[in-house]
């Protein structure tokens, strides 16, 4: 059998781009919108959320141990949005319009995803944790009639938090494998360029 069509096939083959350029800048800069809305929609919400402490904190009475878990959410809100910012840092925009950069940031951006959904699961720990120190402390402070308030808010705040974190938990199931499929996808395209 003669080799000459199998050299065809490998040149056809080399000569057809493993990338599609124009596909590629689209998702990115459909990317780069939805990140800039999710981002602007985060900074809205911890605004809203900021001003709402705010005024809890001006509400309750001085020296209620109310305001030192407002002071703590406040500190944390700011905190988390300070972190959610400097992890996004780098997965705005390639700085060139070559394939390989548009891949190297697909693959920036992977990782920087993963990165955001671990740090947004970690602050949810160290919230959750911050409440319960406050609420043993609290607890153990008040009177019964009190203590029984006290009960009631948590119930409720426990019933608002729990399908969150449920919903949350299965999103990130979901969403995790589909970016470290992205990165490795992105990544094998790139070793493939850099081999032509």
């Amino acid at each position: 059998m003669s080799r000459e069509p199998w050299n065809e096939w490998k040149d056809a083959w080399h000569d057809t781009p493993p990338v599609d350029i124009e596909r590629l800048r689209r998702h990115i800069d459909d990317k780069r919108r939805r990140m800039c809305w999710f981002a602007i929609a985060e900074v809205l919400v911890s605004l809203l959320v900021l001003a709402h402490l705010a005024w809890r904190y001006d509400a309750v009475a001085e020296g209620s141990p109310w305001r030192a878990l407002i002071l703590c959410g406040i500190g944390l809100v700011v905190a988390s949005q300070i972190l959610m910012l400097a992890l996004r840092r780098g997965t705005w925009r390639s700085t060139d319009t070559a394939p390989a950069d548009l891949l190297r940031l697909t693959i920036r951006r992977a990782e920087n995803g993963v990165r955001l959904i671990v740090a947004q699961w970690i602050s949810f720990g160290v919230v959750v944790a911050v409440f319960a120190a406050w609420y043993a402390w609290v607890r153990l402070s008040l009177d019964a009639a009190a203590q029984s308030r006290l009960a009631h808010a948590m119930e409720i705040s426990a019933l608002a938090q729990v399908p969150l974190a449920i919903a949350f938990g299965a999103w990130t199931a979901w969403y995790v494998p589909r970016l470290r499929r992205r990165r490795e996808d992105a990544r094998r395209l790139l070793a493939d360029l850099d081999r032509d």
